[in-house]
């Protein structure tokens, strides 16, 4: 067993864009909407901004993902931002958003208004 390569690969990770200071808000809650009709509903509004990819994670989870890629840069694994929406028991549904530290405020008023657009 060798973690040499981990020891060298781990302090590189900082250096990558948008690991490191990215920062969550949450932009919008109700109760009522399913999480995964959320996280689709996402997807198609931000379609036209960016390349989004849907992660959702089945019950008893009720968590689900939205990254968004600039297009062509998808392959390279970083999302420009990513949306986080998960439902409580009682039925709340939450939808927080990160950008980036190399996009921030590129996209925050369009994901703002496109969770408000999706929780209705």
């Amino acid at each position: 067993m060798s973690l040499r390569p981990l020891a060298v690969a781990a302090p590189l990770l900082c250096l990558i864009p948008g690991i490191s200071g990215a920062q969550q808000i949450s932009l919008a809650t109700a109760v009522g909407p399913l999480y995964d009709d959320v996280a689709n509903c996402l997807v198609k509004e931000m379609e036209p901004r960016a390349l989004a990819a849907p992660v959702v994670r089945p019950p008893p989870t009720n968590r689900a993902e939205v990254h968004l890629y600039l297009r062509g840069s998808e392959r390279f694994g970083t999302p420009i931002a990513s949306f986080f929406v998960s439902q409580l028991d009682n039925g709340t549904t939450t939808i927080a958003f990160e950008e980036r530290t190399d996009h921030r405020g590129q996209h925050a008023a369009a994901a703002k208004a496109a969770a408000q657009r999706c929780l209705r």
